[in-house]
């Protein structure tokens, strides 16, 4: 047969026993994997016969029932899908005849049963934060579908600021840090999470490479020799151009030190600062009658009149960010001087551009080739505007250049949305596209019978782009 689905462990890829018969109908079964949802949907149909004994209906095997898991294989032994059966949609062929219509998404929904609500402090790394969300709210005890993070890859050290998740799904924080950092995620059919630079995942292709100079046998010509691929397509699009960005509504820590100062009554444990306050508590410093005192987290470490932490005393102050305030667990004395130093966070713009994608279309259409792009993005507030120029570069890799969008058809197994390949041709837009790096931004497979009474197999429709992203 060549291929393979299970439902719960059971392959019901055609069988029979005294009650009757089942079967998926190969040639109803598609898989669709698309770079902007993030997530694998599948469909296919069992057919099940069964017959009527003893009053009573007898089925040679359980109908597939929503909330089971689904599993393809191919002839490999290679996993082509794995996830959640959504919804099963039974219908009526013959009295003794039922094909059930089966819907199905990846392993998303098992990831996301339980919503992320903490607060991280700043310094924590992308792979801790990754591991202790999957711990602590997906792999909750007495849960038998667990996941595993052996594909997070090491992230290189980048400043993180402070992260707070208020009841939101775990896959929404992995694709809050793929917007802010530019790697990819993914859930695979291993249930494992994938967590990669796009840099370093390659396509299935022998040598990562596709040349379209090497022109394909029609595999329905001959079904003897599968090509890697046939029916290749390629288009160019310049109407959602930007190679300067501006990133704006930003946050960022100043240079100069700023020095504030209030007087205590006696009564007010709560002082407002004039500006916000940097979110590294090493650079602000707070002294009470010349008195140098401990700096902490309002409500992250702590909080007035909290007593259980070593971080609470008389001689704590509590900084609030997005309050910009300092509290007292108790009322600084009436006359005595308070002062504040820090380095005020105060609004910037971070200005990115690419001048080589500029000259290219000043060269082209007649243009200074200048095409400006304004995001207004407040969460991007930080110490420094690493992180708004990291979103700034993003969006230059995304659409400085002309978009290069295609498509193809393949027989090899191994396809994944976010991998890249080389492309080579001399003949393909006049050379133009020779040597250069194209990015799978859409997977959808099929299964089908190359030739009558041969194995049955997966086709793959590859849609790729010359960036990591779908427009």
């Amino acid at each position: 047969m060549g291929v393979d689905i299970q439902i719960e462990g059971v392959s019901y890829i055609g069988g029979n026993n005294e009650y009757g018969a089942w079967w998926v109908d190969l040639s109803s079964v598609e898989v669709d994997q698309d770079i902007a949802l993030q997530q694998t949907e599948a469909n296919f149909d069992v057919w099940i016969r069964g017959m009527y004994s003893g009053d009573q209906w007898l089925w040679p095997i359980d109908r597939p029932r929503a909330g089971q898991e689904v599993v393809f294989t191919n002839a490999n032994g290679e996993r082509e899908f794995g996830g959640i059966l959504v919804n099963a949609e039974e219908e009526e062929m013959e009295p003794n005849t039922m094909v059930y219509h089966c819907q199905c998404s990846d392993y998303s929904k098992w990831f996301d049963r339980h919503l992320v609500n903490a607060t991280y402090a700043q310094g924590i790394t992308v792979q801790q934060l990754i591991a202790e969300i999957v711990e602590t709210y997906v792999n909750t005890p007495g849960n038998t579908r667990t996941f595993t993070t052996n594909n997070v890859q090491q992230f290189p050290t980048i400043p993180l600021p402070i992260l707070q998740f208020v009841y939101i799904p775990p896959s929404e924080v992995m694709g809050q840090l793929t917007q802010m950092l530019g790697w990819g995620f993914f859930i695979d059919f291993y249930r494992d999470v994938n967590f990669f630079s796009t840099e370093n995942f390659v396509s299935p292709l022998p040598n990562n490479i596709l040349d379209t100079d090497d022109l394909a046998e029609d595999p329905y010509l001959e079904p003897s020799n599968l090509p890697n691929w046939v029916d290749f397509k390629v288009s160019e699009d310049v109407s959602q151009q930007k190679n300067r960005v501006y990133i704006t509504g930003i946050y960022v820590a100043q240079q100069a030190l700023y020095k504030q100062c209030f007087t205590g009554d006696g009564s007010t444990t709560v002082f407002t600062m004039d500006y916000q306050p940097p979110n590294d508590v090493s650079r602000i410093s707070v002294f009470v009658g010349g008195t140098a005192y401990q700096i902490a987290l309002d409500g992250i470490d702590g909080y007035p009149g909290q007593t259980n932490t070593s971080a609470t005393n008389d001689q704590t102050v509590y900084v609030n960010f997005s309050a910009q305030t300092l509290r007292f667990n108790t009322a600084p004395a009436n006359g005595v001087q308070i002062e504040v130093d820090y380095y005020p966070m105060q609004q910037t713009v971070v200005m990115v551009e690419d001048p080589q994608a500029q000259a290219y279309m000043r060269a082209i259409d007649g243009t200074d080739g200048i095409y400006e792009y304004n995001r207004m993005d407040p969460s991007l507030s930080a110490e420094t505007p690493t992180l708004a120029q990291t979103r700034a570069t993003m969006t230059l890799n995304k659409y400085a250049m002309p978009h290069i969008q295609g498509s193809f058809t393949s027989y090899l197994s191994g396809w994944r949305v976010g991998q890249y390949f080389t492309l080579r041709s001399q003949r393909r837009f006049h050379g133009d596209l020779d040597n250069q790096q194209m990015f799978i931004i859409r997977v959808q497979k099929k299964i089908i019978q190359v030739e009558e009474g041969g194995d049955w197999l997966f086709q793959y429709t590859i849609q790729f782009a010359n960036v990591p992203f779908e427009f």
